[in-house]
């Protein structure tokens, strides 16, 4: 079976776009560097993997990012939010940011990226558009995809 994978926020934020409508996506001012045809991408690379698995921390800040436009597509991405959420396919993995704060990654780039390291651990693959998570994920001899690798080949 294939490795569940873990979504970095900005890979989060447009999927949860993506997937309440693609027109969204050119009109949401945190997304300026994805088109719809980077949604689809999106698509096709967790549909290869066994599932998707987010943190509280990645939730929360998609969360936030995803109040960045006005009404009434703010109500309609909530929802979409939080139909992702209940989603059979989705899991949610807690890491304590007590554990995660211990990997040295945490003072160079944050709780959240630390948690995602953390969440690596445990066969899952991190699907990310940060080039210094990928690295520090390569790095300690785990799994990641860089998304932007993925869509250069690709486009």
């Amino acid at each position: 079976m294939p490795k569940r994978v873990v979504l970095d926020t900005n890979l989060a934020l447009l999927l949860v776009v993506g997937l309440t409508d693609r027109t969204y996506i050119s009109r949401h001012k945190r997304l300026a560097a994805y088109r719809v045809e980077d949604f689809e991408l999106l698509g096709m690379l967790i549909e290869s993997h066994g599932g998707i698995v987010f943190c509280p921390n990645v939730l929360s800040e998609t969360s936030n990012l995803l109040r960045h436009i006005h009404e009434p597509i703010r109500s309609e991405l909530s929802g979409t939010l939080e139909r992702v959420v209940r989603s059979t396919a989705v899991a949610e993995e807690y890491v304590a940011s007590a554990q995660a704060v211990t990997h040295g990654i945490f003072h160079r780039l944050g709780l959240t990226d630390a948690v995602l390291f953390t969440l690596t651990e445990f066969d899952a693959v991190l699907l990310t558009a940060d080039l210094s998570l990928y690295l520090e994920v390569l790095s300690a001899g785990r799994e990641a995809v860089n998304y932007n690798h993925v869509r250069d080949r690709t486009f």
